[in-house]
């Protein structure tokens, strides 16, 4: 089977882990996590090979496990997150896809309210839109903080992000990244966000 040539890397949350590198030291971090993305845990000797000496700032991003080789534990989860997705797909595709279900009759006024409309309440068939992926990711982050996120509070935490969102799902994503790079357990609207920006979001464009 050929390597994944991909992994999912976020901009947000990166700019923020590397505030306190210099630049060279950022090329030192991003060159490791390729590596270890395409090599598996990375040995001494290849880290001194492929960027020299890092520095202790870069090397305490790593993780050390009993054989001594490095590795970054969050990259480690998302290579085994698309790993997995990857092979549902494939496993999908095997059996020929995924059935379509069928659509009941719609039957009287919808009872559906707009905010029922984000793909957070939707159920995705083929790829995970983003805002289910930054979902993911937070629940992750709160089982990282060892405050897991119950399965019975996820739909009530999606409505409350639906709401302080004002039904955007750019916002919602700003949302669950600004709670991940302060380190907050909870969600809360934007800081910088106005009435004026809130006022003009076009909730119509997220309706199908």
């Amino acid at each position: 089977m050929a390597k994944d040539p991909a992994f999912l890397f976020y901009p947000s949350d990166f700019l923020t882990g590397v505030t306190d590198l210099t630049l060279e030291e950022r090329g030192q971090y991003i060159t490791l996590l390729c590596l270890q993305h395409q090599k598996g845990v990375l040995s001494e000797k290849t880290i001194r090979l492929s960027v020299g000496k890092p520095s202790v700032d870069v090397i305490s991003k790593f993780m050390k496990d009993e054989d001594g080789n490095y590795y970054n534990d969050r990259l480690a989860i998302e290579i085994e997150k698309r790993a997995n997705f990857v092979d549902s797909r494939r496993n999908n595709g095997a059996k020929g896809g995924r059935p379509k279900a069928k659509k009941p009759k719609p039957s009287g006024k919808p009872n559906g309210k707009p905010t029922d409309n984000l793909p957070i309440n939707r159920d995705i068939n083929i790829n995970k839109s983003l805002i289910e992926l930054k979902l993911e990711e937070f629940y992750n982050f709160r089982i990282e903080l060892k405050k897991p996120i119950l399965d019975a509070s996820k739909e009530s935490f999606k409505k409350k992000l639906v709401k302080l969102a004002n039904n955007d799902e750019q916002t919602a994503i700003e949302i669950l990244e600004q709670s991940i790079a302060n380190g907050w357990q909870g969600i809360f609207k934007l800081k910088q966000e106005t009435n004026e920006f809130t006022n003009n979001k076009q909730i119509s464009k997220y309706h199908n």
